[in-house]
């Protein structure tokens, strides 16, 4: 006798389930491998879908078309033109192919092309699936190719004529006085780096990258960035010295050897000098004994009413200049002598009135120092231009220094012509060391305020009796 056995439901369910998936999955594969056969057809020649270079959709694009594009922008590239310009000057003229600038946008076009077609079966299988399906997307980005060396050995060999290295300030004392100063200065470097990124930012405009602007010329600007000091001149020292406060100049054109000699001499022994805050300088004490066991040359000098050789000739020229470079730094003069006659070396760059006269022991020239620090003298000393800047070097306190125009009057005409006989020339020499000037009195009002306060005040009278030229006629045989 025969059984029959029945199949659970249950059974027959799962069983439909499964069939039913497969037949899913038959249906899936087969549309998916129709769509690929169909994309493939499509993009024969052309790039895949989902592929995009420099932003733009290049889906569906011959790849032919593409590359022609990139290399016709690759030609005008090449003829690109870039003007290396320093401190409005021309320094170089790079060409593109000079410095093989090409866009890398024909490999990449390759690698847009190789996508769905290069690779295992796999991999292509699946990157075609990816893009069918839209589960993923290449994005391209171009870049500019630059051959940066050319332009690295112009930007060395300019950094090597125009770089100066950063100066620390030195600042030392013996004896009370500075033996060595030199205020920090900065350094300035040529930016390489700024330079090369003006070449890519040029290159990388859309003008250029269009192949519209490729061959116009372009200028690049060279710039150079300041090099701070590691030490300034405020952390050299304890006197408080940081700047300068003020300074005076003086023009000693047309002064003989010896006068020179002697004002250079002076000089020396002023630069470095250090006044102390609420010290009074004096100019006799400063310089020293001026005679020539101190190392003077005789020079002209006027006594009583003639020009004559004496030791020092000349040293009035500095006693003027720092006598300027105290006004304008606003200090109190609290003793001060003008010459007795005009001097002509004094009114190269014055009018006159602006001179100071010295001689040892009984008249000087004096001020005193009313600033918040020690007041170090500075000289430059400009012997080709015969020019003397004495530089006073403290802190600044808002003083404002108001000093007025030169006044003039009661002009009394020169008298003629002296010559006078001068046994140090050769016979027949004549050498004019004094130009004629009229007498006359001149003046100019000085005021120093400070946080709206007057603190000086005062008006510098000069009354100059009046001069003749004076010859020195050769007697030496």
């Amino acid at each position: 006798m025969l059984v029959k056995r029945r199949i659970p439901h249950t059974a027959i369910q799962i069983t439909a389930f499964f069939v039913g998936i497969g037949l899913t999955c038959l249906v899936v594969i087969g549309a998916l491998c129709i769509g690929i056969i169909i994309q493939d057809r499509q993009s024969q020649g052309l790039i895949y879908p989902g592929v995009k270079l420099d932003n733009q959709l290049i889906s569906g694009k011959s790849v032919v078309a593409l590359s022609k594009h990139y290399a016709a922008l690759n030609k005008s590239l090449s003829a690109a033109t870039m003007e290396l310009w320093y401190e409005e000057e021309p320094v170089a003229t790079f060409s593109g192919s000079m410095l093989h600038i090409r866009s890398n946008g024909q490999d990449l076009v390759a690698q847009a092309r190789a996508i769905g077609r290069d690779g295992t079966w796999t991999d292509r299988t699946l990157q075609k699936v990816q893009q069918l399906l839209k589960l993923k997307r290449y994005t391209f980005k171009s870049v500019i190719e630059v051959d940066e060396r050319p332009l690295l050995k112009t930007l060395s060999e300019l950094a090597t004529q125009n770089d100066l290295a950063p100066r620390d300030a030195l600042f030392e004392m013996a004896d009370g006085k500075v033996t060595a100063f030199a205020p920090e200065k900065d350094g300035i470097k040529i930016n390489q780096a700024m330079v090369l990124n003006q070449v890519q930012a040029h290159l990388s405009s859309p003008g250029v990258l269009s192949g519209a602007k490729a061959s116009e010329p372009k200028r690049i600007i060279v710039q150079s960035d300041i090099v701070k000091p590691k030490v300034t001149l405020e952390q050299s020292n304890t006197q408080g010295i940081k700047e300068v406060i003020g300074e005076g100049k003086s023009d000693y054109t047309h002064s003989i050897p010896g006068r020179i000699h002697n004002l250079l001499l002076a000089s020396d022994r002023l630069h470095g000098v250090l006044i102390p805050r609420g010290a009074t300088f004096s100019y006799v004490d400063a310089v020293g004994e001026i005679s020539a066991r101190t190392g003077y040359q005789p020079a002209y000098v006027i006594v009583n009413g003639r020009t004559e050789l004496g030791d020092g000739g000349g040293v009035c020229q500095t006693s003027t200049t720092i006598f300027r470079a105290a006004i304008n730094s606003g200090l109190k003069i609290t003793e001060w002598h003008a010459h007795a006659y005009r001097v002509g070396y004094y009114e190269n760059d014055s009018k006159p009135g602006r001179d100071a006269t010295v001689y040892a022991p009984s008249v000087d020239l004096k001020f005193y120092n009313d600033t918040p620090s020690a007041i170090l003298i500075e000289v430059e000393k400009d012997e080709e231009k015969k020019l003397l800047t004495y530089r006073f070097w403290g802190t600044k306190d808002n003083r404002i220094v108001s000093i007025s125009d030169i006044k003039t009057s009661g002009a009394i005409g020169a008298p003629a012509p002296r010559y006078q006989d001068d046994p140090t020339l050769r016979k027949g020499v004549v050498r004019q060391v004094d130009w004629a000037a009229s007498g006359l009195t001149a003046w100019f009002d000085y005021e120093v305020t400070k946080d709206t306060k007057v603190i000086q005040k005062k008006t510098f009278t000069s009354n100059y009796r009046p001069w003749q030229a004076i010859y020195l006629v050769g007697t030496k045989e």
